[in-house]
């Protein structure tokens, strides 16, 4: 089973993102998507202003899945928004991953995300 997990042990953070080959960053958020209990991905964020910032999303070598990056990386994304952030940005290299999660590059080349409510029964949600 496909799980995704805070990660708050900022030893463990950093332990992750070696593993999967992204920069730690102390200061940041980062998720561990974990298949089976296994580690096989993580997404390291923050928040900045009126952007959510996704540094980078990666897989640990060998262990690539794409339902995994597709969930961990939209658990981001509900994160942000749930703190009121409706506009997720991408700073991270691996284009391939983070296309998959309907991010868009612009016109400066910037790979973004807009959050826009849905209308479910006439009602915004």
């Amino acid at each position: 089973m496909l799980t995704v997990k805070p990660i708050q042990d900022k030893q463990v953070q950093k332990d992750i993102c070696n593993l999967c080959g992204v920069e730690y960053n102390e200061a940041h958020f980062c998720y561990g998507g974990y298949d089976d209990g296994v580690l096989t991905a993580c997404c390291q964020f923050y928040l900045n202003g009126e952007h959510g910032m996704i540094d980078e999303i990666a897989y640990v070598p060998g262990k690539e899945n794409r339902d995994m990056i597709i969930l961990l990386g939209m658990s981001a994304v509900s994160f942000i928004d749930i703190c009121g952030v409706k506009r997720v940005i991408y700073t991270g290299e691996n284009d391939e991953l983070i296309k998959m999660l309907g991010f868009t590059k612009n016109e400066n080349g910037v790979y973004t995300y807009n959050i826009v409510p849905h209308k479910c029964c006439g009602e915004n949600h």
